[in-house]
């Protein structure tokens, strides 16, 4: 199983590191990812506690980026809280306190993108500078003539475009929601729920999803989609006050009706969902 530990809690063995925020996990990080036993990630996002931009909505939670990860056959997640004092850090402290000191990485992968210290001047090239460990910068991965990047994906489900983002992701979008307490219809499989507005949300319409393996149907409102407000008919009985994720599997806020399923290769498939990819 997959540890989930804080910076101050590692314990001292060489290891091989991808470094990077991995918002969604999609195939470009897979390819920065492959390899490396450990995985390096910020929580919160960089960008939530420094400079004026509003942070992005969620394309995964922390758990569910520990869930994908460890079917990559990553055994360690650490987890870096990134604050004013973290942000203000210069690049050769960050490089000696994190990767030399703590980690002890003897192999370093980022993507082309990667930044990190005071005002982001730590760059791959400055890691490779270093010199006391391997360092690899992943390729950017394109699908269908289109680089894949964790922005594109929040593009494309923000417009409803459900099957494209998952090609690009490798797995199916998902959204964190609570079930409404005392609002299930028992007539019908009709429940309400409260989507988490820190995830990246559709635009309203019906949408194919996945609920702790079993399909349904996700209705997002258009009054409703700016406060989380939704619907799923859904066979099984989910508990007041549940969290839950849902799997969106196929549909578009254009249509009425959702869309014929994504099919994505077994290995693109996780979690308890992963009976909706055969």
């Amino acid at each position: 199983m997959i540890a989930i530990i804080s910076l101050d809690r590692v314990r001292p063995r060489e290891r091989r590191v991808a470094a990077g925020f991995f918002d969604g996990i999609h195939i470009g990080h897979r390819s920065t990812i492959k390899g490396c036993d450990t995985v390096l990630t910020f929580d919160p996002h960089p960008r939530a506690v420094v400079g004026t931009a509003v942070a992005p909505k969620h394309l995964s939670t922390l758990a569910h980026r520990a869930e994908i990860l460890e079917s990559l056959g990553v055994r360690e997640l650490v987890v870096i809280d990134f604050n004013k004092s973290r942000s203000r850090q210069t690049p050769d402290a960050f490089t000696q306190e994190v990767f030399v000191d703590a980690l002890r990485a003897t192999h370093v992968h980022v993507g082309a993108s990667f930044r990190f210290g005071f005002k982001a001047a730590g760059t791959p090239e400055s890691l490779a500078a270093d010199g006391r460990f391997a360092v690899r910068v992943a390729r950017t991965v394109s699908v269908d003539g289109e680089v894949v990047s964790s922005t594109r994906i929040r593009e494309l489900i923000e417009r409803g475009d459900v099957s494209r983002a998952a090609s690009l992701l490798g797995s199916f979008p998902e959204v964190v929601a609570t079930i409404a307490p005392g609002e299930r219809c028992q007539a019908t499989t009709r429940t309400a729920v409260r989507l988490s507005t820190s995830s990246c949300l559709p635009v309203p319409g019906r949408y194919g999803c996945v609920v702790n393996g079993v399909a349904g149907v996700l209705t997002i409102p258009e009054a409703e989609r700016l406060v989380g407000g939704a619907t799923i008919d859904h066979p099984v009985s989910l508990p007041a006050g549940a969290l839950i994720r849902i799997q969106l599997t196929s549909g578009s806020g254009v249509s009425q009706r959702p869309a014929p399923p994504v099919v994505l290769p077994a290995e693109f498939c996780h979690g308890p969902g992963r009976q909706s990819c055969s």
